[in-house]
């Protein structure tokens, strides 16, 4: 939980305090966590794999392309998921994760906007500097 909370809090340089932290289950925030930590260097996962356990080895089930998918993924490469699919059939898939890629996009776009809105609006002068002169009087 701790290592969780202080991955959430640099990542979104807020407070685990917040609302915005409260508003996450574990169960999101684990697999948030997860996402950023082998989207972002995919090999990352194959490498703790086999630290952990050794070469992975799949059995061969008989059929070619799934044999040659499993061994590249094995290797810790992503193999093309379209190969072998009629081409109307290829287009259609590519098509539909271009939008989801687009989407993707468009949600980090919008994270950032976010944390650039909230880190340039910070408190104003009349507050950050409210009560300093009852401070001092005399």
């Amino acid at each position: 939980m701790v290592h969780l909370r202080r991955w959430w809090a640099s990542k979104y340089h807020s407070s685990p305090k917040s609302a915005e932290f409260n508003a996450y289950t574990m169960e999101e925030m684990a697999i948030e966590f997860f996402e950023d930590h082998y989207l972002d260097d995919r090999k990352r996962l194959w490498r703790d794999e086999k630290e952990e356990y050794g070469d992975i080895q799949l059995p061969d089930i008989g059929d070619p392309l799934i044999d040659r998918w499993e061994e590249q993924f094995s290797k810790g490469t992503t193999p093309d998921l379209t190969e072998g699919l009629p081409e109307k059939l290829k287009q259609k898939f590519l098509k539909t994760m271009a939008e989801v890629d687009k989407e993707t996009e468009r949600k980090r776009i919008e994270e950032e906007k976010r944390k650039l809105d909230q880190f340039f609006a910070g408190p104003s002068d009349s507050e950050m500097y409210a009560g300093f002169a009852d401070n001092y009087r005399t």
